[in-house]
């Protein structure tokens, strides 16, 4: 074979490689992290959360129960977080329930270093507590809870890219982007 016909078939292998290569860079331009994917996967994490307090003088104990996500709500760049949760205040050696709704507000940011989406400056919306005889608002057990889900959000991602996906395995490879968009969040290689 002639050192020509050798440089034309090396040529087109590595066009043909490039091509391809292009191809499934495309492919990964974007990928999307849906509600239903971040629910699903944080559920079991908020599950677990739980911790013990001194709220007024009482021994209070905060455990998250359910967190649902909403990506993008009016077009925002945030997450809202509805989440209800219980506190068990204990009293003269009895144990008060206490249900929590609170809807929160938070920014999505990602980090390069462990490949996964962060939740940053959670903010509450509104809140509201129920308890026998009770009904109505409580600042102390909201600013504790804030601080719970601060601290918590802070130290364990909402998503993490996975190794085992080929296609987040590329995504791993470059920097990326994230964008949101209504029920989703984008991320996206950064081309500078």
């Amino acid at each position: 074979m002639s050192l020509l016909k050798i440089g034309k078939t090396l040529l087109g292998l590595s066009c043909a490689a490039y091509l391809s290569a292009c191809s499934t860079l495309n492919s990964v331009a974007l990928y999307q992290v849906s509600e239903a994917k971040l629910n699903s996967q944080v559920a079991g994490q908020l599950a677990q959360l739980s911790r013990n307090e001194q709220i007024m003088g009482l021994p209070v104990t905060l455990s998250v129960k359910q967190a649902t996500f909403k990506i993008g709500p009016e077009g925002r760049d945030v997450l809202n977080v509805t989440v209800k949760a219980q506190a068990a205040v204990s009293v003269f050696g009895l144990s008060y329930p206490v249900t929590l709704n609170t809807a929160l507000e938070a920014s999505p940011e990602y980090r390069s270093q462990d490949h996964s989406v962060y939740l940053n400056s959670l903010q509450i919306l509104n809140s509201s507590i129920s308890a026998p005889g009770y009904k109505g608002n409580l600042k102390p057990i909201d600013q504790r809870f804030q601080s719970l889900l601060n601290d918590f959000l802070a130290n364990n991602p909402v998503y993490r890219l996975n190794e085992a996906n080929p296609t987040e395995r590329l995504l791993m490879a470059v920097p990326l982007n994230l964008r949101i968009k209504s029920g989703a969040i984008e991320l996206t290689p950064k081309l500078n």
